[in-house]
């Protein structure tokens, strides 16, 4: 490229943008709102309209072209109504009513916690000596030991998980009496 050529080039970039007029924040307000008039108004739904849909039923499915198409359907059916609230034995208990049975349910959920723990720390020690032992009798009687734990284990973990059962049940019920979900929280 040739320097004349290349000046020229570089003079218009420099001049182009001065010779435009420079639009006022107010101008493209005026601009906008003026092509917002034009534009025909668009159309919102909100659960009202929805309630007042006619009895053939309305599907609104996109076609092709920027607008959607109404067609009529199959009818509406009217929304169901609201199930009868069920009078639980336990409306009307207070709130120290569902403190105190969420803290029993929590005391035996520990305890139980607490049993499946013990058990498996004396089982955790009785391993050890029972593969250390040389005598044979003693081994078979330390295995004993060993199972009668272990089954201790499995009942001991079942009465935890009935624990839990419960706690979990205490909220469900403390909910269809009305409770407030404080009264029953144990975290």
């Amino acid at each position: 490229m040739s320097l004349p050529l290349l000046l020229a080039a570089a003079a218009a970039l420099l001049i182009g943008p001065c010779g435009m007029r420079a639009q006022s924040l107010a101008e493209v307000a005026k601009e906008t709102k003026k092509a917002a008039q034009t534009q025909p108004a668009k159309r919102s739904f909100n659960n009202d309209d929805l309630l007042n849909v006619p009895e053939e039923g309305v599907d609104m499915t996109h076609k092709s072209g920027p607008r959607a198409t109404v067609v009529v359907t199959s009818p509406v059916t009217a929304p169901a109504a609201p199930a009868p609230e069920v009078e639980p034995k336990s409306r009307g208990q207070d709130e120290s009513y569902w403190r105190s049975r969420t803290s029993q349910f929590v005391k035996a959920k520990a305890d139980a916690q607490a049993r499946v723990d013990e058990l498996q720390s004396q089982l955790n020690m009785l391993y050890p000596v029972m593969w250390a032992t040389d005598d044979p009798a003693r081994r078979a009687e330390l295995m004993n030991q060993v199972d009668a734990k272990e089954k201790a284990i499995a009942a001991a973990r079942q009465a935890l998980a009935k624990a839990n059962e419960d706690l979990d049940n205490l909220a469900d019920e403390a909910r269809r009496a009305g409770a407030l979900p404080g009264w029953v929280r144990h975290d």
